[in-house]
C-alpha cells in the first residue's frame, strides 16, 4: 500500500518536506521528524476509534455484542476490498479535498507551515498530513475500531503507519525518481489490487473470529 497509494498521493508532501535540502543526513532527519508527526496523528486516530469501538462492550453483557461488532467490521472491510480490487469501484471510500475546503484555508495553512524555518516544521507537517482524509487510513481506522480497545486501536494504526514508511522514506531519499514511476496507471493499478487482497484477508480474519462467538 505504501509503495502505491501513499507514494502517489503523499509524494508531493514528502518532497515538500525535503525542500532544498541536499545533505542525506539532513533529509533523513527531516523525514524522521515528518514520519514521527504522522505516527502521532495515526496513534491519536487509533486510540479514538478504538475507544469508540470499545463502547459496544458496554452496550450489553453478552459476547454477542463483540461478535456482531467484529462481523460488521469484517463485512465493511470486505466491501471496501471489492472496491480496492476493482470489482466494484463505487465502493472505494471518497477522499475529499480538505486543503481546498473553506476557501482554501487548509492549503494556505499548509503553505505557511511549509515556509516556516522552525526546527519543529517537519513534525508539524507530519501531524497535518496524518489527519488528511485517505481511503487507506479509513480502512485501517475501521480495523482499529474493530479491536474494541483504545490501546489495540492505537497499536493497529501505529503498525499501519510504520508499514507506509519504507516507501515514503525511499521516495524521500531518491527524490523524484519513484514519484515518476508509481503514479503510472499500470503500476499503481497492480499494487492497488494487491492491497485490496490484503484488505480481504483482514476482513476474513475479523469474520472468522466473530462467527464462533455468535453461537453463545
Amino acid at each position: 500500500m505504501g509503495f502505491s497509494h501513499c507514494i502517489g498521493m503523499c509524494g508531493i508532501f514528502i518532497l515538500g518536506v525535503n525542500g532544498d535540502t541536499k545533505s542525506s543526513s539532513q533529509v533523513i532527519w527531516r523525514q524522521v521528524m515528518f514520519q514521527s508527526g504522522r505516527l502521532i496523528s495515526f496513534a491519536v486516530i487509533g486510540a479514538l476509534v478504538g475507544y469508540l469501538g470499545s463502547l459496544t462492550r458496554f452496550a450489553g453483557r453478552y459476547e454477542s455484542i463483540q461478535a456482531w461488532s467484529g462481523l460488521i467490521t469484517g463485512t465493511i472491510l470486505a466491501l471496501l476490498a471489492l472496491g480496492q480490487i476493482g470489482i466494484f469501484p463505487s465502493l472505494r471510500l471518497p477522499e475529499p479535498d480538505v486543503l481546498g475546503m473553506a476557501g482554501g484555508k487548509g492549503r494556505r495553512l499548509y503553505a505557511q507551515t511549509l515556509r516556516s524555518r522552525a526546527f519543529w516544521q517537519p513534525l508539524a507537517l507530519g501531524v497535518f498530513v496524518g489527519f488528511l482524509p485517505c481511503g487507506l487510513t479509513y480502512t485501517a481506522a475501521i480495523a482499529a475500531a474493530g479491536t474494541l480497545s483504545a490501546v489495540n486501536g492505537l497499536l493497529t494504526m501505529c503498525v499501519f503507519c510504520l508499514g507506509t514508511m519504507p516507501g515514503l522514506i525511499t521516495l524521500a531519499l531518491s527524490q523524484s525518481s519513484l514519484l515518476k514511476l508509481f503514479p503510472q496507471a499500470n503500476v499503481r493499478l497492480a499494487i492497488s489490487k494487491a492491497s485490496g487482497w490484503v484488505m480481504a484477508i483482514m476482513a476474513a480474519v475479523f469474520i472468522a473470529r466473530s462467527l464462533p462467538l455468535l453461537h453463545y
